[in-house]
């Protein structure tokens, strides 16, 4: 099965391709030589390397609408909101 349709369907953590490590903090560096790899943020050209990267425990709220709500609701600046709130931790 393609990888991507097991991760879509929850069933990708027990194939061989893939690594699943549990931390609180990361130190990402890309050892190729010629330096071409650029990171990734939802869609957007990320941070240069090395990555560091830390959990933060309970930090982020999320409020999701009464499910009466989600057709009449604009949630065209959601990602907007969110992006502005990570961006202040």
């Amino acid at each position: 099965m393609v990888l991507f349709i097991k991760v879509l369907q929850g069933e990708h953590l027990s194939d061989s391709r893939v690594d699943y490590i549990r931390m609180e903090k990361a130190l990402i560096e890309c050892k190729n030589s010629s330096k071409n790899f650029a990171t990734d943020v939802d869609g957007e050209v990320g941070p240069d390397f090395p990555l560091e990267i830390e959990l933060i425990q309970q930090v982020l709220q999320v409020y999701l609408p009464k499910v009466s709500d989600v057709q009449t609701r604009d949630f065209s600046k959601f990602h907007e909101e969110i992006s502005n709130i990570i961006a202040q931790i």
